[in-house]
């Protein structure tokens, strides 16, 4: 008998025109459902009359209904669930390093699961500067042309969001910025859990080969 094992199945790459599709797909579904559908909504509800401030916030105010639902939907899965432990784990190894302790799970264990540099903490923070931006958008136009004009400020809203993003690290104006992403703390109750120690593992390895490259990248 051959006892001889078979070899394991070699995983083949991703081929470029799927990714590109899924990617495409992805912020398609995520523009509809965080941008176009709440202005639509809301422009049903209110109609385009009246004051634009008032009518973003409403705008906004659906658009982060729609996130929460949409967040605590989906964490719901037990799938999810496991990836909401690694995303905890993430943001605890994270800590330990920019706390220089070391980075193995005891050096981890002692943080927090929310970091106020968290894409989840980015996306609501959009939200809000969504709410500002959009009120100096034309107002009173068909639905279609206020969700045109909206898809279009997105990449302003997005370098805006991501400049205070970057602000958490200023010695400066770190704790104003900290304080604006603080909803955003809040929110990744939903998004993180307490992993456990196989988790942080995993975590370290990943930090420490990204901490390697980096070295490896500015020599």
């Amino acid at each position: 008998m051959n006892s001889t094992p078979s070899p394991k199945p070699v995983s083949k790459p991703i081929p470029a025109w799927l990714f590109a599709l899924t990617v495409a797909g992805s912020l398609g579904i995520g523009l509809f459902l965080f941008v176009i559908l709440p202005h639509w909504i809301a422009a049903f509800v209110l109609g385009n009359a009246g004051n634009a401030f008032v009518f973003n916030l409403v705008e906004g105010a659906i658009k982060l209904a729609i996130f929460i639902a949409y967040v605590w939907l989906v964490g719901r899965k037990p799938d999810i669930k496991r990836v909401f432990e690694y995303h905890g784990a993430e943001h605890k190894v994270v800590f330990a390093a920019e706390n220089a302790q070391p980075l193995t799970p005891d050096g981890a264990r002692p943080y927090d699961t929310p970091h106020p540099r968290c894409g989840t903490g980015f996306a609501l923070l959009t939200i809000g500067v969504s709410i500002l931006c959009f009120s100096f958008l034309p107002h009173g136009e068909s639905k279609l042309t206020g969700a045109f004009w909206r898809v279009l400020a997105m990449p302003l809203v997005a370098g805006i969001s991501y400049e205070i993003l970057k602000l958490t690290t200023h010695p400066t104006f770190g704790k104003y910025a900290i304080v604006m992403m603080t909803p955003g703390l809040w929110l990744q109750r939903l998004t993180t859990r307490q992993p456990d120690d196989a988790q942080l593992e995993v975590s370290c390895a990943a930090m420490k080969a990204v901490l390697d490259a980096e070295a490896k990248y500015q020599k």
